[in-house]
């Protein structure tokens, strides 16, 4: 949960129970923790006293987000810093996730909406890892969606009752819970009707959310039982979709003889191919052949290994660090993985818009639409103010006309993943 707050932190993994075990973590720098009174609430730290980082420790739960959190150590009460507290585990995974995965009862499995619709429900209410406030909002989300409720009263009711609580989980259910809401929103709403290719979602159709990872860009299935179609979760007006050219490639095999020998696939090839250190700066390689002059001065015998490694041979890239004013400038604090994210960059840049007008720009528009055309279907969500569920659908006709481009995640300080096609 990157960015939280100790109070969201609170809500979504300790606030379900009395007791939570769990471990005591700290800053690098520290070889101990700090302990704090118990009575004052943490107002004064206990002098002589040095808590073990990776402890397993059990968090008191006080009924509601204290700073300074109570904790059984060893059989003694003390307080410490809640952020030095890790979050709990619970089975098979983080607790209070709501990743589908976490819902056993429905995933992997074959089922009917209505038998689809009783798991589900039934999966929330043995969930003990879940606040029983995010429960009953995401049981009657799910009757809304569903067409169970009959109105959105009772929803937003439990939403406005329990703002603070249910906001703490929000991105958790744009993103991970929507994907469990989709059949139902299809079987409910059949949005999909007049599309060009239209796609006809009855109530009496199965549903499936596929547990394995070998289902590219697929979420979950839906329709008759022997043919079903395949669908892929998007937040709504987020730009954190990135799709990876390891999903794509297999997507391109039927119209392979339209993209083989055409830059996208070639940029693919290489995306797919490379190291997430160094990909963007083969591909450069290959764009300098097409006349792309920004990646002049990269090694003549660049290899995959050579920014793998904190320990990089600068004088190999001394040309292209001296072609470029924002590396060079850099001197001695230049990082193997800034000159990734420069790469990373350029190529973003060649993708979405061109770049200082040495070639024009590279668009990825129609290779993306052709890779998904009549095999995966986005469904888009998002919660409204009110609490009421915000769904839509986008197929391949759609992002015809969208801005499709490669985009990179990664930092000047780090790097967190491939390139892939922004949606």
């Amino acid at each position: 949960m990157p960015g939280a707050t100790g109070q969201q932190k609170y809500i979504k993994y300790f606030s379900s129970q009395d007791r939570v075990k769990t471990v005591l973590k700290s800053p690098q720098k520290e070889s101990y923790i700090k302990a704090f009174d118990v009575a004052m609430k943490g107002k004064s730290v206990l002098n002589g006293i040095q808590l073990q980082k990776g402890k397993e420790i059990e968090y008191i739960n006080e009924g509601e987000y204290v700073s300074k959190a109570l904790i059984d150590y060893d059989g003694k009460l003390y307080r410490v810093k809640f952020d030095q507290i890790e979050k709990p585990k619970g089975k098979g995974g983080t607790a209070g996730s709501l990743k589908p995965k976490y819902f056993p009862l429905v995933v992997d499995k074959k089922l009917t909406r209505d038998k689809y619709i009783t798991n589900l429900i039934q999966n929330i209410d043995e969930r003990a890892d879940l606040n029983p406030k995010v429960a009953l909002y995401l049981k009657e989300l799910t009757h809304v969606v569903s067409g169970e409720s009959a109105n959105t009263s009772q929803l937003k009711k439990i939403y406005t009752e329990h703002l603070n609580t249910i906001k703490a989980v929000l991105k958790d259910i744009n993103k991970d819970f929507a994907e469990l809401l989709g059949p139902l929103y299809l079987m409910n709403d059949n949005p999909l009707q007049t599309a060009k290719n239209k796609v006809d979602i009855k109530k009496t159709h199965t549903i499936f959310l596929p547990e394995a990872a070998n289902y590219p860009l697929v979420d979950f299935m839906c329709g008759p039982t022997n043919n079903m179609f395949q669908f892929s979760s998007k937040v709504k007006g987020s730009t954190t979709n990135v799709v990876k050219p390891a999903d794509l490639l297999p997507l391109l095999k039927p119209d392979i003889s339209k993209w083989r020998n055409t830059d996208q696939y070639k940029i693919f090839e290489i995306l797919n191919k490379s190291s997430m250190a160094s990909g963007s700066a083969m591909v450069g390689k290959y764009l300098l052949k097409k006349g792309y002059t920004e990646y002049e001065g990269l090694p003549d015998k660049l290899t995959d290994a050579d920014l793998k490694s904190t320990r990089y041979d600068k004088d190999k890239f001394a040309d292209f660090i001296s072609n470029n004013e924002s590396l060079s400038e850099k001197g001695d604090r230049l990082r193997a993985t800034m000159i990734t994210y420069f790469c990373d960059k350029l190529l973003e840049k060649i993708s979405k818009s061109g770049y200082r007008g040495s070639k024009p720009r590279i668009n990825f528009t129609k290779i993306f639409s052709s890779a998904i055309s009549n095999k995966v279907i986005y469904v888009t969500y998002k919660t409204n103010s009110d609490g009421t569920p915000n769904f839509g659908v986008l197929t391949d006709e759609d992002f015809e006309t969208s801005d499709v481009y490669l985009r990179t995640k990664n930092y000047n300080t780090g790097l967190s993943d491939k390139m892939g096609i922004q949606i």
